[in-house]
């Protein structure tokens, strides 16, 4: 619907669920926990006005559904959590190699990421890095 809307996007992006909703775990009180993967191509003075509107179209939708806004703001509407390849393979890196209170709080949300619609192969090597460390 977010496309139909915005149109074409200009590279390849992967939705991604997160937390409870990414383990099949929602309750009538979960939140949402979504992020977006960004092909390397990404350019964020070019493309970014896009996946911003990408993000919020698609967590007013899932709030007007029930599913309320992260009060954490882990959600794909927050800059941080709309970020190319490189980037997320950067955060899990950091999360794996320096466990701080916070990459752990991160990791209790990111390590369960799950692909919802967009790019499915995005994910094929970010999944493989995070295995590849956490071993």
């Amino acid at each position: 619907m977010a496309e139909a809307e915005l149109g074409t996007p200009p590279v390849p992006y992967l939705w991604m669920a997160g937390g409870s909703q990414a383990r099949h775990e929602q309750s009538s009180h979960s939140d949402q926990d979504n992020a977006l993967l960004l092909s390397d191509d990404f350019d964020p003075a070019r493309h970014d006005d896009y996946f911003k509107a990408l993000a919020q179209f698609v967590s007013d939708g899932l709030d007007a559904c029930g599913f309320v806004y992260c009060p954490g703001d882990a959600m794909a509407t927050n800059p941080q959590w709309r970020q190319p390849l490189r980037t997320w393979m950067a955060y899990f890196s950091k999360w794996i190699e320096s466990p701080e209170p916070k990459s752990v709080m991160l990791s209790s949300i990111f390590f369960d990421l799950r692909p919802v619609f967009g790019d499915m192969e995005l994910f094929t090597p970010l999944q493989k890095n995070i295995l590849q460390k956490s071993q």
